[in-house]
């Protein structure tokens, strides 16, 4: 995947942490049927997410208490 443009933002009071990405992909591969998959196209992604705090404070560096990933991709497929 190409990470094209990344934005994110996270809420220092509320710990809610949003990123908004978009970019390019490439399938290179697959298992048993799809083994030889092909395609290519574009992709938006987009995360919600509300941090852990520790000592008051939000910790990116600990597993998030909720998680929403949401991917849009969009482009031709074949075998």
């Amino acid at each position: 995947m190409d990470a094209g443009s990344r934005f994110g933002v996270a809420d220092p009071r509320t710990c809610l942490l949003t990123v908004n990405q978009h970019g390019t992909y490439t399938l290179l591969s697959g298992t048993g049927k799809y083994a030889k998959i092909s395609g290519h196209g574009t992709y938006q992604e987009n995360i919600l997410a509300i941090d852990a705090r520790f000592q008051g404070r939000c910790a990116q560096r600990k597993p998030p208490v909720a998680l929403q990933l949401i991917i849009w991709a969009c482009g031709p497929a074949g075998l």
